[in-house]
């Protein structure tokens, strides 16, 4: 007896549960084929797990029954073949049997599927998804009271901070940091590579968690207005980045211009540091 029967027979009982049918009825609707459907209804009955009723209709005979009775009425032997059920000496079977004949419904009609509860999944699927939430965040740590401050240099001097800034990866990613610095003001000097009448050069260089002040030769990247959108190889940062929850010190190298037009009175620049993936 393959193991489908078994599905087949709980199959019969959930359409026997909702009302009476005859064997023709629970295969078609089940979509189970009608020799094994008038197999398992013979074994069903002659387990007393089913009944007919006047009609000739399959009822249940109790309201319910253990899953243990279903299994032995529908693996133990048959006590008679399932045709002997249409052929039997019943007339009114008989008469049912020759009519479907006619009709040759007596083919094994297999549906597109059955009652669920006859069906066995296992295993099953399913589908998970996450979207995941990435943070960048950069926490700068001013050296002086406001920033950091270079005091009085000369024109045409260059210069280098002597305390690190200490910048903070304050997001939950490792990130690179990319560098701009503002024109200055009240004046109108400019930002450039090179230093020239009005125009200064800021150069930026990391060196690691607690890193020492950098020689000048090291200083590579000139910082601009606008914030790059690759740095993995700028600022010394050589595609290592900073990890989440650590820092990076940020040494500074200032070109003064060569020259300059309107009041000598203090500079201020911005800067800004953004924390980015690439």
């Amino acid at each position: 007896m393959s193991p489908l029967k078994v599905q087949f027979a709980v199959a019969c009982l959930g359409r026997l549960q909702a009302q009476d049918h005859t064997e023709k009825e629970i295969a078609q609707n089940a979509g189970i084929p009608l020799e094994d459907c008038m197999d398992i209804t013979s074994r069903l009955e002659n387990a007393g797990i089913v009944r007919r009723n006047a009609e000739g209709q399959l009822v249940l005979a109790s309201e319910s029954c253990s899953s243990l009775q279903v299994l032995e009425a529908v693996w133990g032997p048959a006590k008679q073949p399932a045709f002997r059920a249409l052929y039997g000496k019943t007339k009114g079977a008989s008469v049912l049997m020759r009519r479907w004949m006619k009709q040759g419904i007596i083919a094994a009609v297999v549906l597109a599927g059955w009652v669920g509860v006859a069906q066995a999944v296992n295993p099953d699927t399913m589908v998970v998804s996450v979207t995941p939430t990435v943070t960048y965040s950069v926490s700068i740590a001013s050296p002086m009271v406001q920033g950091y401050a270079f005091g009085n240099v000369a024109l045409s001097f260059t210069t280098i901070s002597t305390v690190a800034i200490v910048v903070s990866n304050n997001g939950n990613v490792s990130e690179y940091f990319s560098l701009a610095i503002s024109n200055s003001s009240p004046g109108t000097w400019t930002p450039q590579a090179a230093a020239g009448a009005n125009q200064f050069s800021m150069r930026a260089h990391f060196t690691g968690a607690g890193g020492a002040q950098p020689a000048d030769a090291t200083f590579a990247t000139a910082l601009t207005t606008g914030v790059p959108g690759a740095a993995a190889a700028l600022y010394g940062q050589a595609s290592t980045k900073t990890n989440a929850a650590t820092t990076n010190n940020l040494w500074l190298r200032l070109a003064m211009p060569t020259s300059m037009t309107g009041a000598v009175v203090a500079q201020t620049m911005t800067l800004t540091i953004n924390g980015q993936d690439l």
